[in-house]
Formats: structure tokens, C-alpha cells, sequence
């Protein structure tokens, strides 16, 4: 996973990096000086364009060059409609972004996983790109979809086992850097079904029962079946 700092109202609230090993961990102490300093230095080694990219409520994306990226992290308060800032290893003057859409059928439970592609064009000092814009292209890089479907299944059981849904659809996005390493840089949109355990109709308490971890893939048509589209 790139460098990730997630915001809420307004603020930075959690970073997350990978370790040495390979693992993804969270700091401790979120300091926007040293995030900076981190994440120029990463910019400078791998000579990419942008430095940063920071996301929006809206799918809105802006790629940050260095002065762009200096000026935003210089900022007391921040945009309370931004979600998250990451940090771009993207290399090349027309960036290559590799989408992974992950999607399950829910009659045959069956999945299935497609690769697409968009580019981030090189503009000085800030990119704006919207989701709802993007050009998507059929990739035909099957080296790098082995990849990429390996990392979207793993994120997506990972995601079911810790909150107890069943993702339908997740769509994650990848970069490879200068030195062909994959980078995860963020999920766009997630959808998912949420069980929620039965209502005693007669005494109004929640049955805390648990279920056997293959009682837990139900239908639409349950009557305890919520879905939820969510974005990250």
C-alpha cells in the first residue's frame, strides 16, 4: 500500500505505511511536517511528477506536483470534504493507473475480476480528474492483471472477514513505479452487503446468536439484507 493519510473533519486521523516486510501498519504519531519530508523524499528517489494525491467526496482526484503539494501541506485547516491524501509513485509524463474491478454474482456466488487502465496526464502544478470522467481502457498486461487479481481478492476476503459482509463489487486502483514495484493507492467505490442479526418481533431484543461462517452468504431477498455503497 502507498502511503495513506486518511482525514476526517477536516483533519488528518490516521496514516498508514508499509513496512519493510511487506506489511501495512499505522503510525502513531500523524505529523504533517514529517509527512511532507517523507514524501518528497520518496518523490526525489523514484523522480516521479507528482508527489501527492488527494482525494475528495465527489470521486474528485488532484495529483500534486511539488510546489502544489507544499503549499497544501503548509495549510492550518483543511477542506472538510477531504477524505484522504496518498502518496503518488507514479512515474512517466502520461501516468498509467491499473483499475481492478472486482464483482460477484450472487445467484452462482461465483467472482470474477477485470483489469482496465487510465492515464494521468503531466500539468503543472495541480490534475484534476473526476471519476465520473475517466477513459477506461481495456488492459492487456495479463503479467500484471496475475498481480493485481492476487491483491484485489486478498483486500476483498480481508475486508469480509474483519467487518462480516459480503462485498459485490471493488473496484481498487494500482501504479507501478520506476522500479516495476505494484503500488495499492486506494479503493473508488465499494459495495457490499451488511448482515444484521433477526429482531425478536415479540420481545424487541436483538438475538445475539452467532452464525457458522458459511451461514453468513444470504440473498437480496433476506429480510435482514441491507446493501451499502460506500467509497474510500
Amino acid at each position: 500500500l502507498s502511503d495513506c493519510v486518511l482525514f476526517e473533519n477536516g483533519h488528518p486521523h490516521r496514516w498508514y505505511v508499509t513496512g519493510s516486510a511487506g506489511e501495512v501498519k499505522p503510525k502513531r504519531n500523524i505529523d504533517t511536517k514529517t509527512i511532507s519530508q517523507r514524501w518528497m523524499k520518496i518523490s526525489e528517489e523514484l523522480s516521479t511528477n507528482y508527489v501527492a494525491a488527494v482525494k475528495q467526496t465527489g470521486g474528485l482526484i488532484k495529483f500534486l506536483t511539488k510546489d502544489a503539494w507544499e503549499n497544501f501541506i503548509a495549510e492550518t485547516r483543511f477542506d472538510p470534504n477531504l477524505c484522504s491524501a496518498h502518496c503518488f509513485l507514479g512515474a512517466g509524463s502520461n501516468c498509467l493507473i491499473y483499475r481492478s474491478t472486482y464483482n460477484l454474482n450472487l445467484q452462482t456466488k461465483r467472482w470474477k475480476i477485470s483489469t482496465h487502465t487510465y492515464t494521468v496526464p503531466f500539468q503543472e502544478p495541480v490534475c484534476v480528474i473526476s471519476e465520473e470522467k475517466l477513459v477506461l481502457n481495456e488492459s492487456r498486461a495479463s503479467s500484471i492483471h496475475k498481480v493485481t487479481d492476487l491483491a484485489t481478492t486478498t483486500v476483498v476476503r480481508y475486508v469480509e472477514k474483519m467487518l462480516k459482509v459480503q462485498i459485490v463489487q471493488c473496484v481498487v486502483d494500482y501504479v507501478i513505479d520506476r522500479k516495476s514495484q505494484i503500488w495499492m493507492l486506494w479503493s473508488s467505490n465499494v459495495l457490499l452487503h451488511r448482515f444484521l442479526p433477526p429482531i425478536d418481533q415479540f420481545e424487541g431484543t436483538i438475538n445475539m446468536k452467532t452464525s457458522s461462517p458459511t451461514s453468513r452468504v444470504q440473498t437480496p431477498g433476506s429480510p435482514f439484507y441491507r446493501e451499502e455503497n460506500q467509497t474510500s
